[in-house]
């Protein structure tokens, strides 16, 4: 197939959109699939394109600029992204974040009649509108921490007494649609509370706070309809943020979780309900905690798992015997389906 791997981007994560682009690309040319990596922001001119836009699938080109500097000013895509695009059988989505996970990438491409792997444009906006999910879930028996939406309008101070009020302490705070654990915080007191707030202000991030959970970390994908085993997540300080995340041995992680028969059964039927309730398809990951009681809270759902070396759905496939070549390729199919 042609096959375009769709990364970078200009949000917080394109460090590891791009990381997991590059991996995407060459485990997919090693199961000997023409491919073209491109920048969904940047795009490629007509002189880079040439005459024969169709020889840039036998390329090995990395053509992901370092840094949103080098890229430039850009609309929601890049130069010519639509059109190469166009060219491919599927279109791989290795985006996180921004564009690219809230569903503006994805209803693009439906306009273009382009075939592209994940969730659709209407799934995908809601799972990143985190409130609106979790008001889903509430409202599904899905068990979800309490939470509140922080109002741009509010001072820092009106906001950390709505959240003590609301939520109480310990909590989290969270952008209402971030990833990667990029700017989350978690807050103890309501002096932590008011310098994270300000800090937030700052940002210009819509803010959310959910009640803090203590409890054993746990994330599990689902793959094409089936339910892959659980990790459960050690980090070795800290909680399991951006850099705990993405640098190796900052975490441990288990697979499969040692949880049990009877509570490996509980999340697996958590996460196919709400697989069907938020209506994603192809493939996602939601991360949960199991607190002392043995119960599940399910946090938030990532339809664009990240693919890098240390992310969790490939060590979750790898244990049901699928490789990170033929997880990337039968992502890669789904798009067709």
């Amino acid at each position: 197939m042609n096959i375009v791997v769709l990364a970078g981007g200009n949000s917080p994560e394109r460090a590891v959109s791009i990381n997991s682009g590059r991996l995407v690309s060459e485990a997919l040319r090693r199961r000997g699939h023409r491919v073209l990596q491109l920048d969904v922001w940047r795009g490629l001119t007509d002189r880079e394109i040439g005459d024969d836009p169709m020889s840039l699938f036998s390329e090995n080109a990395d053509r992901y600029p370092p840094s949103l500097e080098a890229v430039g000013g850009a609309a929601l895509v890049g130069e010519n992204v639509e059109r190469l695009c166009r060219l491919a059988d599927s279109v791989f989505l290795a985006l996180h974040g921004g564009a690219g996970e809230n569903g503006q990438v994805q209803a693009m491409l439906d306009c273009c009649g382009v075939r592209y792997t994940g969730s659709g444009y209407r799934a995908s906006l809601l799972c990143m509108d985190k409130p609106l999910a979790k008001l889903l879930l509430r409202q599904a028996s899905i068990r979800t921490p309490d939470w509140c939406l922080i109002g741009r309008e509010e001072t820092a101070e009106e906001a950390c007494e709505h959240v003590a009020e609301a939520v109480g302490f310990p909590c989290v705070l969270k952008p209402c649609d971030g990833g990667s654990s990029i700017g989350v915080t978690m807050i103890e007191s309501r002096e932590a509370l008011l310098a994270a707030l300000c800090e937030a202000k700052q940002t210009g991030w819509q803010m959310m706070a959910e009640r803090r959970i203590m409890g054993r970390e746990l994330t599990v994908g689902i793959l094409g309809g089936r339910v892959l085993p659980p990790v459960e997540i050690i980090p070795r300080e800290s909680f399991y943020d951006y850099e705990n995340k993405y640098i190796a041995g900052r975490a441990e992680e288990l697979c499969p979780a040692p949880i049990g028969k009877e509570s490996t059964e509980a999340l697996a039927e958590i996460t196919r309900a709400t697989f069907d309730l938020l209506g994603l398809r192809g493939y996602a990951r939601a991360d949960y905690i199991m607190d002392g009681e043995g119960r599940m809270w399910l946090l938030e759902v990532n339809t664009l798992p990240g693919m890098t070396a240390t992310s969790l759905l490939p060590q979750e496939a790898k244990a049901v015997g699928i490789g990170y070549d033929e997880l990337c390729e039968m992502i890669a199919l789904s798009a067709l389906e």
